[in-house]
């Protein structure tokens, strides 16, 4: 009796151990990775506006007045003219944020650079804020309007 019992109880834990064998198989998990679709652009990229026109205006340095033209172009090409209908003497480039306008010219007169960093008016007409000649260290401000 001892033995049959014994031969029981080994069987069934046999029975078990392959039962637990047969029944442990390795899986691979994947995990489904929701897609964010989105639908404003103004939450990836800074909005832009068409500020391209002729801007005249003055610059002030040092209690010093001085005419400013600058026409923004397709492809955010800044030409600065020496008079409202003159002659080429400044060339850059702009960027614009629908707030405020950033030129890079390069002024032909001078070979110096200049940084001009303005705002917008509400209405978008009026550039108004500061510049910097990069290659002598001067600066100061200016206002334009289409």
């Amino acid at each position: 009796m001892k033995r049959l019992f014994f031969s029981l109880v080994a069987i069934f834990l046999i029975s078990i151990s392959s039962f637990q064998i047969s029944s442990c198989t390795k899986t691979n998990t994947v995990t489904k990775i929701d897609t964010v679709t989105v639908t404003d652009i103004d939450t990836v990229a800074p909005k832009v506006c068409d500020v391209r026109g002729t801007y005249t205006g003055t610059s002030l340095t040092s209690g010093v007045t001085n005419t400013l033209v600058y026409k923004l172009q397709d492809d955010n090409f800044a030409v600065g003219l020496d008079a409202p209908n003159g002659n080429a003497v400044t060339f850059g480039g702009y960027t614009n944020t629908c707030d405020s306008v950033t030129i890079s010219a390069y002024y032909s007169a001078n070979n110096d650079y200049y940084l001009l960093q303005g705002k917008l008016s509400n209405n978008g007409t009026t550039i108004s804020g500061t510049f910097q000649n990069v290659t002598a260290n001067l600066s100061g401000t200016f206002t334009m309007s289409q």
